[in-house]
């Protein structure tokens, strides 16, 4: 009997066994962790060093694939501003997809579970998921208004970049051991340059031409100022153009021709001319 009772005994615990065993597949499996640390009793690995740089490898992989997709989406953003979008539907399905893509990608960072070194780094990671999603829904309300300037989306896109750098470094900078973090010393942020002014623009445009003063000079400022005077006279209302067109293509052709007056007064006159003629 006692041998009945004991062989009850065994085959009774072995389900338990094989189901315990398929649920930690399952946790394994779903959450970003450690594999090591599920099967330790007291909860990670013995060696917390081992810990430190399983879980540095998977934060800085999960923000390495990021930070590859933004910067695409961020190459994309800025094909747009520099074609005609919308006379075909390669460049805003590629702008969709890359930008589903990054949001996918960002859903990674919160499913990661790390020691506790990591903390500084995961604050970090999360913030950046946070401006990275608001950078593809800019992207999305571009594309829904068949917008041309991206702005928005472009500045967007550059904070969503600038921030996942940043969580890298301190993804790197935590030491090897575990417990201890060092968060890499951040520059602080350098005064914006002021912006030039017109006669600032001109002169540096035209000093390409020639000294001051020398007829291919002048006859550089000339188109120069030129070009201001148009672009300060034109407007929305006197283009027959909405609102939201008008200032898109003044925005897209400041950033095609930041430098050149003249030319940035051929690229509204150009482009707002097309647009008029497509909205006949």
């Amino acid at each position: 009997m006692r041998f009945a009772a004991v062989l009850a005994t065994a085959v009774t615990l072995i389900p338990s066994t094989g189901w315990t065993q398929t649920k930690l597949g399952d946790v394994a499996g779903t959450i970003k962790l450690n594999p090591e640390a599920i099967v330790e009793q007291s909860g990670w690995v013995d060696d917390p060093r081992t810990a430190t740089r399983t879980d540095q490898r998977l934060l800085g992989e999960v923000l390495a694939t990021c930070s590859a997709t933004a910067d695409a989406l961020g190459g994309l953003v800025e094909e747009a501003r520099a074609t005609v979008l919308y006379r075909g539907e390669d460049l805003p399905a590629r702008l969709s997809a890359t930008s589903l893509d990054l949001d996918t990608q960002l859903q990674e960072l919160y499913l990661l579970r790390l020691t506790p070194a990591f903390a500084d780094a995961l604050v970090a990671a999360l913030t950046a998921a946070e401006t990275c999603g608001g950078a593809t829904a800019a992207v999305r309300e571009e594309l829904a208004r068949r917008g041309v300037a991206f702005s928005d989306a472009r500045a967007s896109v550059a904070r969503c970049r600038q921030q996942l750098d940043d969580a890298e470094v301190r993804a790197v900078a935590v030491s090897g051991s575990a417990g201890t973090t060092a968060p890499a010393a951040l520059e602080p942020p350098a005064e914006p340059p002021a912006e030039p002014t017109d006669d600032d623009l001109v002169a540096a445009r035209c000093a390409t031409e020639g000294a001051e003063g020398s007829p291919a000079y002048e006859a550089c400022a000339v188109a120069q100022y030129r070009g201001i005077a148009g672009l300060a006279s034109r407007t929305a209302a006197n283009e027959h153009l909405g609102p939201s067109v008008f200032d898109g293509i003044r925005e897209l052709c400041a950033g095609l021709h930041p430098r050149d007056l003249a030319e940035r007064d051929r690229c509204e006159v150009e482009r707002m001319t097309a647009a008029r003629l497509e909205g006949e």
